[in-house]
């Protein structure tokens, strides 16, 4: 979760059903290229660390690695604390883990947030610090004409859809190994989201902090958006048909 949506890094009783079911698919993408045995893992743009801390009780021999550049002093113990790690940083300069090396970087609905995305990849790329065979796992909103009051609160830049992200991946360096799109029906939900705003003035800026407190319909819409991901993914592998969907992700590896 992003910092300004737990500014007090507290540990949540409810999780949004959204954030748990990108967990999922992204453990699905996770499993497939790490060969290495000490795998260290870089989550750029780590937030609360929810994602290294699921992460860690899925794999448990990964060395976790956050990065963010809005943590304050406190902050940063109180991530330290809760990862198990001392590898909590604000900048990719400061990062220090001797002669080892990064073997996957996770780039969560992260490049939405920098207005010159190109310059943070090459940087990542030039540091010295990555495998030679290190993945990048990068997820981001798509389709800049469903931009709403809700992506200003999150201090998105834009959005894209698969040919804007693969110009901004390859100028950066980066070849693509796989991409597409999940949160299939989500993306409806959006649209009409977009259409209300364009014609009422409905904001949708505020929906985070409007969530349920009833566990079943959570279960409910957890079970479905982590089905509906896992089934259109399943239908890219075998058709090549990537369909729409509300997210984009992507694997990658540095151009040699």
């Amino acid at each position: 979760m992003d910092l300004s949506e737990n500014r007090n890094l507290n540990e949540l009783e409810f999780r949004h059903p959204w954030e748990i079911s990108r967990f999922h698919f992204i453990k699905r993408i996770f499993k497939k290229p790490i060969k290495t045995d000490e795998r260290y893992i870089l989550d750029f743009g780590s937030g609360d660390g929810f994602i290294l801390s699921q992460m860690k009780k899925e794999f448990n021999d990964l060395n976790l690695i956050a990065v963010d550049k809005h943590y304050s002093s406190k902050q940063l113990i109180k991530i330290k604390e809760k990862l198990k790690t001392d590898h909590v940083y604000n900048k990719i300069d400061e990062i220090n883990i001797e002669d080892r090396k990064i073997n996957v970087i996770f780039m969560l609905d992260v490049i939405e947030h920098i207005k010159y995305p190109e310059n943070t990849l090459e940087k990542l790329i030039n540091s010295n610090l990555l495998s030679k065979d290190c993945i990048f796992i990068i997820t981001v909103p798509s389709y800049q004409a469903l931009f709403t009051k809700h992506d200003e609160l999150l201090g998105h830049h834009r959005r894209y859809n698969l040919k804007t992200l693969k110009s901004c991946l390859n100028n950066s360096g980066l070849k693509i190994l796989d991409n597409g799109y999940f949160f299939h029906l989500l993306l409806i939900v959006r649209l009409f989201e977009k259409i209300a705003e364009i014609l009422f003035n409905y904001d949708n800026s505020n929906k985070v902090a409007r969530k349920s407190n009833n566990y079943y319909l959570r279960m409910i819409l957890l079970r479905f958006l982590i089905s509906e991901n896992d089934f259109f993914y399943i239908i890219n592998k075998i058709s090549g048909i990537s369909v729409p969907g509300l997210s984009i992700y992507t694997t990658c590896q540095v151009q040699h």
